[in-house]
């Protein structure tokens, strides 16, 4: 299983300082997994990736302290070292999307096919792995291209709820259509612009804050042997996370099963149902 932590922040240059205030719970929520880790974010035009075999707790905040994004995404998967594949440790982009996809178990075999069977052929030819949370990815861009929206530089943040929601209804209608035990889903997605998560029987949380006061970062930097620390805060930063933990963590709420929620660039929530 995939645990993920995402985070929105509307000003790019203090994302690290976001994610300093929020290390501590997600060092919680991740490292309770023992695994390979995978973070993305947005640099200019382009999507960066970082995959390690292994995570290391406490290794999060080096890793994102240069990183000047509105959003991020950091996960872990439960899978020996040995087992480490770049191609698929999540999360995944493709041209200007970004995405984390998470099941509660292995996807079963007719729905495989039948997903596969769906994509269009330059998309299964792009695959690079055959993990679940790679092809439930690429079942979204599939649901993007079927829109026409796929190759749009800018969308309007009701296509990528719309796409996603279209995922979460391939997923329910095939265990519906089988009379099966329906499994657990919940992702996040985003185009840099719009952060976009759902969850269909897998507990999801979200935070949101209007402000970092204090900035555990920056107040950190300005302590001095000579000076007390300074109280430095950034109150016009607004911050939306996401995480998929089943745990309750300070700050977070539950989001309520079959929504989806979208984030846009200013910070408002929009919610959509399943």
């Amino acid at each position: 299983m995939v645990k993920f932590s995402a985070v929105f922040c509307s000003d790019a240059t203090h994302l690290s300082c976001a994610f300093s205030h929020l290390s501590g719970r997600f060092e919680k929520h991740l490292g309770l997994t023992g695994g390979s880790l995978g973070l993305g974010y947005f640099s200019g035009d382009d999507v960066l990736l970082v995959r390690r075999p292994l995570y290391q707790s406490g290794s999060l905040e080096s890793l994102v302290s240069r990183a000047v994004s509105n959003h991020l995404i950091v996960s872990i998967e439960d899978k020996p070292p040995s087992g480490f594949k770049i191609e698929s440790t999540p999360p995944f982009r493709y041209r200007n999307f970004l995405g984390v996809f998470s099941v509660s178990e292995q996807l079963p075999a007719p729905l495989v096919t039948e997903i596969m069977s769906d994509l269009p052929a330059f998309l299964q030819r792009d695959m690079r792995s055959d993990s679940d949370a790679e092809l439930l990815f690429y079942l979204f861009l599939a649901c993007l291209f079927d829109m026409g929206r796929l190759q749009s530089q800018s969308l309007r943040i009701n296509f990528i709820m719309e796409g996603l929601r279209s995922v979460f209804g391939v997923f329910q209608r095939f265990f519906e259509r089988e009379g099966a035990q329906q499994t657990k889903l919940c992702a996040c997605v985003t185009n840099g612009q719009h952060m976009v998560a759902g969850t269909l029987g897998f507990p999801l949380q979200m935070l949101t804050l209007n402000g970092l006061d204090p900035c555990p970062r920056c107040s950190d930097q300005r302590r001095t042997p000579w000076m007390d620390e300074r109280r430095v805060s950034h109150p016009h930063c607004s911050v939306v996370s996401f995480v998929n933990a089943q745990e309750p963590l300070e700050g977070f709420v539950r989001v309520r099963d079959r929504d989806i929620i979208g984030v846009d660039p200013q910070g408002g929530i929009v919610s959509i149902e399943i």
